[in-house]
């Protein structure tokens, strides 16, 4: 199988429960679409996403009750790893609060969207502040990332903090509209390298109603 796409399922509360490598060969599978399947509420175990090597394209959208997209009941917190994911979009997911509640990798990952995620603070939990201020990316996978898109993110505050800002080497286009709370867009904070060129591919950048914006970014740190 490489593609999977279920629309209206009215009822459908798990994609897969337990073990579905009998039943799929999840190896294979490619593009995932689900849309208006307001009942879902987990998309995967962490034993499915093993098995989602080739995983390329990942887009949900207006499944209600899903609060979270992997699960894993081990208390060392595995690292959950796409490797050739390369595009990710989530719309309207009204009770999604981040993508992953410990880490995640995406080393290929070029176009990223996030809409309509009113309560979405961060896009790891492992890097959320206690209160409501954090970042919707952090972590160690975005070298690839060309295209940022956060609209209608309610609770969102920062963008993208001082340690992934480094990490986004290729990012050419940033869209963020929208967001009623965002205050900031790129707090530059800690010890960065004098000859650290900070976003030199941006090309396009676009803000649309922000009415709480007030810098684009802040700096404070040491230059080494």
């Amino acid at each position: 199988m490489r593609e999977l796409k279920l629309i209206e399922l009215y009822n459908l509360e798990f994609v897969w429960r337990g073990n579905p490598v009998g039943i799929f060969g999840l190896e294979n599978l490619q593009l995932i679409h689900i849309k208006r399947c307001p009942s879902l509420r987990l998309l995967f175990y962490y034993d499915v996403t093993e098995k989602l090597h080739q995983l390329n394209e990942l887009k949900l959208e207006a499944c209600e009750s899903l609060k979270d997209l992997i699960y894993s009941s081990s208390e060392k917190r595995p690292t959950t790893k796409f490797p050739s994911l390369t595009k990710v979009e989530l719309k309207s997911l009204s009770r999604l609060e981040w993508f992953y509640i410990y880490r995640v990798e995406f080393p290929s990952l070029k176009s990223l969207t996030i809409e309509k995620c009113p309560k979405m603070t961060s896009f790891t939990n492992g890097f959320a502040t206690k209160d409501e201020s954090s970042t919707i990316i952090d972590g160690k996978s975005f070298f690839e990332l060309n295209e940022l898109t956060l609209r209608s993110c309610d609770k969102l505050i920062l963008v993208v903090s001082s340690k992934t800002l480094q990490e986004l080497r290729k990012l050419k286009k940033l869209i963020v509209s929208d967001c009623m709370k965002l205050k900031m867009l790129f707090n530059i904070d800690g010890k960065i390298s004098h000859s650290t060129e900070l976003l030199q591919h941006l090309d396009e950048l676009i803000l649309n109603d922000l009415p709480n914006l007030t810098q684009v970014r802040e700096e404070r740190c040491i230059l080494e």
